[in-house]
């Protein structure tokens, strides 16, 4: 027997999480954009000027990954790094109206894949799908080795 035959559930989430990332991922290409980029372009949308120490931090990510990002977004002209006022050995990062435009575009994308996903969905099939998902994250989360409760 197959180990997906034993645990269909878990096949089955994987499979749904393998073409999710999939799909975005490719979305996420048209647009210029690597995973892990829109949550950077979010960031400074909603607080323009972060040092790459907070950005590092507000990502959950080490400052070697800010620093890559940041320079593959500058390229680009997605954002750009301006010396902070009070201190010229800090660096802030600041989106371009570029980056505020593809900021947008990301988020309509999201918002297509979200449909793409629950295409021929009744709205009571997304409840349903949207409550076994809350349910089914809760019972994971429980039996996480640092879960607290």
């Amino acid at each position: 027997m197959k180990l997906h035959e034993l645990t269909p559930i878990d096949f089955m989430i994987w499979r749904v999480g393998h073409h999710h990332h999939q799909l975005v991922s490719s979305r996420l290409e048209n647009l210029g954009l690597y995973r892990g980029q829109p949550r950077l372009l979010a960031s400074l949308y909603e607080q323009d000027g972060q040092t790459h120490g907070e950005l590092a931090s507000q990502l959950n990510v080490q400052p070697a990954t800010i620093t890559k990002m940041v320079q593959r977004m500058e390229q680009k002209g997605f954002i750009i790094r301006r010396a902070d006022l009070k201190d010229q050995r800090i660096s802030r990062v600041f989106l371009t109206p570029k980056g505020t435009e593809i900021h947008n575009q990301v988020i309509q994308m999201f918002v297509q894949v979200q449909a793409d996903q629950v295409e021929g969905f009744s709205e009571e099939e997304k409840a349903s799908l949207m409550l076994l998902l809350r349910r089914l994250n809760e019972n994971i989360e429980k039996h996480l080795p640092n879960h607290c409760s």
